[in-house]
């Protein structure tokens, strides 16, 4: 009977440890990074598809063991989002010394080219940037367009938009005579249309980033292992598939 007793003793004290080493023990659980952006068709898409930006930096932060997700909202909302760290990041924007004051940014990962957006029906001649002085312009509110654009700002009457779709909608109801896009934007937003055109002079290359919140503690270490998987998923092959080149 001692013995038993004994055993069950030392059995009770085993699960006790046991149990208490469960608990002590930390929960690793998938490190979730939540970005934001606007609509920004082929780049960021609205609903469950994910647009070329989103696959570009969802990719990467996933291969290094994060999930990912983007949420759509107006530009001026994200920005404020990630100011507050009330998201992690941005998945896609373009830098500025004024965001760089809240934004961690990764090195360059994309290029964008913008051109004027034009109605064929009432035609203006936009060659470089300072063809824009005197017009109305439709631009996406808080966009950082670059120094030829800003250059060329004060002279011109700005329409102030939402978001690309905006402002091409500004030309369409003849608010302005111009809208400001990215070209892969243009052509995707183009598709169906007519009279509305976009041209093939470039009036400004923006680079585009990812950037993470500095309200985020672990931002400089989530920059560095996505730049580190992005190589990465430039050797393997996988950044030429998710843009559909050669």
């Amino acid at each position: 009977i001692r013995k038993d007793r004994m055993g069950a003793l030392t059995l009770n004290r085993i699960m006790l440890i046991a149990l208490t080493l469960v608990m002590a023990s930390p929960v690793f659980a998938e490190e979730s990074v939540v970005l934001g952006n606007d609509a920004w068709p082929p780049f960021i898409l609205e609903g469950a598809e994910r647009g070329t930006a989103e696959e570009l930096v969802c990719q990467a932060l996933e291969r290094t063991g994060r999930s990912c997700s983007v949420r759509v909202d107006e530009w001026n909302k994200v920005l404020d989002a990630a100011r507050t760290g009330s998201i992690d990041g941005i998945a896609a924007a373009w830098l500025t010394p004024e965001r760089e004051e809240y934004l961690l940014f990764s090195e360059p990962y994309l290029t964008n080219r913008i051109v004027p957006v034009i109605d064929a029906n009432r035609p203006v001649d936009i060659r470089t940037a300072s063809d824009l002085a005197g017009l109305r312009v439709a631009l996406v509110k808080d966009y950082a367009y670059g120094e030829e654009i800003a250059a060329v700002m004060p002279n011109i009457d700005v329409v102030n938009s939402s978001s690309s779709e905006a402002a091409i909608q500004a030309l369409r109801d003849g608010r302005a005579d111009a809208a400001l896009v990215d070209e892969l934007v243009a052509r995707d937003l183009l598709e169906d249309a007519s009279h509305i055109i976009s041209t093939d002079n470039v009036l400004a290359f923006r680079s585009l980033h990812f950037a993470v919140s500095l309200q985020n503690p672990q931002a400089q270490e989530i920059i560095d292992d996505f730049h580190r998987a992005y190589e990465a998923m430039l050797s393997d092959g996988s950044v030429n598939e998710i843009l559909n080149i050669d």
